[in-house]
């Protein structure tokens, strides 16, 4: 800043590009997809417009999955923002394989700086193929889908990965049809909150909850199985594993998941050192084969466990 009178000050910024493309590797290990290895090429200044591409590789213990994607940060110079791209994934689980082809578009706009609208289309072309699994348990074994819907985010938390004080509400619903064996019209809605409460420098005690329902005319086995709702696992009811909460298949290894699902928790938590804490958490949680089963009060799960967390993760 300089003085350029009296009590007016004359601010000059100076800046320099970043460079505009990056390639990214990266690896993990998740609960539901095993371990996960992959790479990531980046444009975000394509052709000097401000716009990004990206290309992404990535290969998982249940398949592997590549994608496609253009983003415009600031569409027709507005403050809403574009993001299309394509995707063509594998995946295997327990005793059956599905390979998908998607198409997927995003419309957002942050309304307030706690606020965010966001519009969302999607079509995608799938094959299912398994020696295990009856018609009724694995659902259409070749199906399309096209979709859209909407998600408002009230979002007033300290911090979108480590919170440690506030509270967030996200709101959606999508509609869509299934066109398989026969076709269907789907309408799906969520509910997810989380409230989070310090309670000393280093005690912190947080709630969190999550609704889901489809309503559709038809019966849960003609829905395709990946469309269906899962619960158990490290986001939901942890004594379970990853989707083994709820019906399974005749053989006993595959989970077929439902129409309505719900779990809440609670969870008290102590930072030992920055980014390292242990917790004492208590889930409850339900699955149910139809809408109409939301959150029975007698087909209710729980869990009493505690867990070690690094830099937001848990191991």
């Amino acid at each position: 800043p300089l003085v350029v009178g009296d009590g007016l000050l004359d601010l000059r910024v100076s800046g320099e590009e970043a460079a505009p493309k990056t390639l990214g590797l990266y690896g993990g290990y998740e609960s539901l997809q095993g371990p996960i290895l992959g790479m990531e090429a980046r444009h975000v200044n394509f052709l000097d417009s401000g716009r990004a591409v990206a290309l992404r590789l990535e290969g998982r213990g249940t398949g592997g999955e590549g994608s496609l994607l253009w983003s415009d940060p600031a569409i027709l110079g507005s403050r809403w923002s574009l993001a299309t791209g394509v995707s063509w994934e594998t995946f295997t689980f327990a005793d059956y394989d599905r390979q998908t082809g998607a198409w997927r578009t995003t419309l957002s706009r942050r309304l307030t700086r706690r606020i965010t609208a966001e519009a969302i289309g999607a079509v995608t072309t799938n094959e299912m193929d398994t020696e295990v699994l009856s018609p009724e348990e694995l659902g259409p074994g070749e199906y399309t889908t096209a979709s859209g819907g909407l998600r408002l985010t009230f979002d007033y938390r300290d911090h979108p990965l480590l919170a440690r004080d506030g509270w967030m509400v996200g709101l959606a619903a999508e509609a869509g049809g299934i066109d398989g064996d026969e076709q269907m019209t789907f309408l799906q809605g969520e509910v997810t909150a989380g409230w989070y409460q310090p309670l000393s420098d280093r005690w912190r005690f947080s709630l969190g909850g999550r609704a889901r329902v489809m309503l559709t005319p038809a019966e849960v086995s003609e829905v395709p199985i990946d469309m269906r709702l899962f619960n158990g696992g490290a986001t939901s009811v942890r004594s379970f594993a990853e989707r083994e909460m709820g019906p399974m298949s005749d053989d006993g290894d595959t989970p077929l998941g439902g129409l309505a699902s719900a779990v809440a928790s609670a969870e008290l938590s102590y930072e030992m050192i920055r980014d390292f804490e242990i917790a004492l958490f208590a889930d409850v949680g339900t699955l149910g084969e139809d809408s109409a089963t939301f959150f029975r009060h007698d087909d209710l799960r729980y869990a009493i466990d505690s867990a070690i967390m690094a830099a937001g993760g848990r191991a």
